[in-house]
């Protein structure tokens, strides 16, 4: 939910929002009006004062969030990688791990610029991805646990979320950003069912 309701306002603005992490609420109370002319789009920008100086610093933490998101990812794929290949040499899965990981070091460094293009520099630290399994689960159920999780639910609803953001037409340089991550989000998904599949 945090993500969702964080990550919405990168799309839409508007007047009547309130610069803080109200917009989708906004947007949705305002929901069977026509959009008028001043919620434009982030990033088309056709003038800096329809983006204004809280909006703006909102809009930077989301994207700011999301590429500590995208980081996190690249360090747990990496690290399921090899953890899969400790039980499943054979598995094409370790592979599309290590693919995955580099994709999210992309999608990390596309989104911290977008993050400073709105005044909220990403610094270089990047957050370690403990394993998130129950503790009392053997090894090889916590590593399914996790992949599971982490593949064939939270990718899967990435997609989702960055297809609904697709569809409110965001500004050409945004709407590349999100095309990169939802085409590869949907690999990243189908991992998860491919390591199950081998279960």
């Amino acid at each position: 939910m945090l993500f969702k309701k964080l990550f919405r306002v990168l799309v839409v603005t508007g007047a009547r929002c309130d610069g803080k992490h109200g917009h989708e609420r906004c947007r949705r109370r305002h929901g069977d009006e026509q959009r008028p002319a001043e919620h434009a789009v982030v990033g088309r920008r056709r003038s800096d004062g329809l983006v204004n100086e809280p909006l703006r610093r909102t809009i930077g933490t989301a994207w700011a969030f999301r590429t500590r998101v995208e980081r996190e990812a690249a360090e747990r794929f990496a690290r399921l990688g090899p953890a899969i290949a400790s039980w499943d040499a054979a598995s094409p899965v370790v592979a599309l791990m290590e693919r995955a990981a580099g994709d999210e070091r992309r999608h990390a460094a596309f989104c911290a610029e977008l993050a400073g293009r709105y005044g909220d520099a990403v610094g270089s630290e990047w957050p370690a991805a403990a394993s998130i399994a129950p503790a009392g689960l053997a090894p090889r159920e916590a590593l399914l646990y996790e992949v599971v999780a982490c593949c064939c639910i939270t990718e899967t609803e990435s997609v989702a979320t960055v297809a609904t953001l697709l569809a409110d037409e965001p500004e050409p340089t945004v709407r590349e950003v999100l095309h990169q991550i939802a085409k590869d989000e949907v690999v990243h998904g189908r991992m998860g069912w491919a390591h199950l599949a081998r279960e």
